[in-house]
């Protein structure tokens, strides 16, 4: 069971501030009639009673006859006299230092802004924290770049982020910016004290500046007739130093499928470099595919998200040229060497090609286009909601029509939306105003042409 804690609070009446709530037990047992006074060296000394605490089961006798059984009633055991003393210690955090570049790129006469985060983690207020940015690491002879001061009460648990605006050096080589905190006042009074306080191990944090930056954007794609595919890649140097041979990778699926070198790049410099993968590697269908670019020292890289890129190739085989991918006649068992497109395969009334636009069965009668058809009054009743369903890998526009008197049809300017996708098929919704005419008719045009 869980007792009664104790928690103190310390009040600044220099500045009128009361401390958080600092715990001076914590435990199961129960905590009462505390007694406090400091010590000679500052140290908050508790003299309390404490003792332990069990649920038991009582039986109560009721005024008009019985009894009632109560249970996890908490009783108190034999009682011992403690003192606590909690220490009172100033601590400052800092973490997680950023750097931002103001551009695309991290050359040199780049604008940064440097950002850290600043916690007090102790109970008593500090005031004027001094937060000291530098280029290299102050304990080895960093040099100091600039400093922010937090002014005036910081409290017990509050945060900031305190920054700094820096230009980028023209660097030789990868290296580290730190953020120290070099300072603060007592919020009682007193003297600035300079980096003390009860944990220095957490009064730094480090980024690093000026590393490895490559940039990865495809150019071009294009698929051979052995179904193998060929890139054409843009790779940056988006650092402010020479980069050394680096390496392209291809991937599919997870998969490494090729590689090729990347050359030396020069601060700012672009390189074109194209990748292939092997023969058959392209399925019929769509695939996704990713270029990764990695120098030859990746972990100094500043920003690793931007060293890869996707593209996503389809691979289109119609033998007899009749408008239906080979793949799918071949699972509806319909002839990859002659024409059926037109063929009503199913006899549902929707031809082979309109069965494979709309995401259907050629050899089901059940599954018929229009089943994924909805008509509903739209939110605001000024319009309707059409829902449909197509094959995102059919090459067809399917547009939705309107018609007053199913003599004049027109598309209109609406949104087409995508809802959900089940594998190739999706399931889309469109909506469309027609002002205060709301009888209206609704078809699916697929164009072949």
């Amino acid at each position: 069971p869980q007792g009664q804690d104790l928690t103190a609070r310390v009040y600044d009446p220099q500045q009128h501030t009361w401390s958080d709530d600092i715990p001076v037990t914590a435990d199961g047992e129960a905590e009462h009639q505390p007694q406090a006074v400091w010590d000679s060296t500052g140290n908050l000394t508790v003299l309390y009673k404490k003792a332990p605490v069990t649920l038991v089961t009582r039986t109560v006798t009721l005024p008009e006859g019985g009894t009632l059984q109560v249970e996890n009633v908490p009783e108190l055991g034999a009682t011992r006299l403690m003192v606590s003393k909690v220490p009172l210690a100033t601590d400052l955090s800092l973490s997680a230092l950023t750097a931002r570049a103001l551009s695309n790129n991290w050359l040199p006469g780049t604008p940064v802004e440097l950002s850290v985060t600043l916690e007090n983690c102790g109970h008593l207020a500090v005031q004027d924290v001094v937060i000291g940015f530098y280029d290299g690491d102050p304990a080895a002879g960093g040099v100091k770049i600039g400093e922010d001061i937090i002014a005036g009460l910081f409290a017990g648990k509050a945060k900031a982020a305190p920054g700094f605006s820096w230009v980028m050096p023209a660097l030789a080589a990868a290296h580290t910016v730190f953020a120290r905190m070099d300072g603060f006042t007592p919020a009682a009074g007193g003297v600035a004290v300079e980096r003390s306080d009860a944990n220095a191990a957490n009064n730094t944090a480090s980024t690093l500046i000026g590393g490895v930056d490559y940039r990865v954007r495809v150019l071009d794609y294009s698929l051979s007739e052995s179904a193998a595919v060929r890139a054409v890649v843009e790779v940056t140097n988006a650092g402010p130093s020479l980069v050394q041979p680096g390496t392209l990778e291809l991937r599919s699926l997870s998969q490494p499928l090729a590689s090729v070198p990347v050359p030396v790049l020069a601060a700012g410099e672009v390189a074109e470099v194209i990748i292939e993968s092997p023969a058959g590697t392209q399925p019929e269908g769509e695939r996704t595919y990713e270029v990764c670019a990695e120098s030859g020292d990746a972990a100094l890289d500043i920003t690793p998200e931007d060293n890869r890129a996707a593209f996503t190739a389809k691979l289109w085989l119609d033998a007899d040229e009749d408008g239906l991918p080979d793949g799918w006649e071949a699972q509806y068992g319909l002839s990859p060497t002659g024409n059926d497109a037109a063929l009503d395969t199913d006899g549902d009334g929707a031809n082979n090609l309109l069965e494979y636009a709309l995401g259907t069965s050629p050899v089901d009668a059940l599954s018929l286009p229009e089943k994924g058809f909805d008509v509903t009054m739209s939110a605001d009743g000024a319009g309707f909601v059409f829902t449909y369903h197509r094959r995102s890998t059919s090459p067809y526009p399917a547009t939705v029509e309107t018609s007053p008197d199913l003599s004049r049809w027109g598309a209109g300017v609406h949104e087409d939306e995508l809802l959900s996708t089940n594998g190739d098929v999706e399931t889309r919704r469109v909506t469309i105003s027609v002002g205060t005419d709301l009888k209206q008719f609704f078809r699916l045009r697929v164009s072949a042409d």
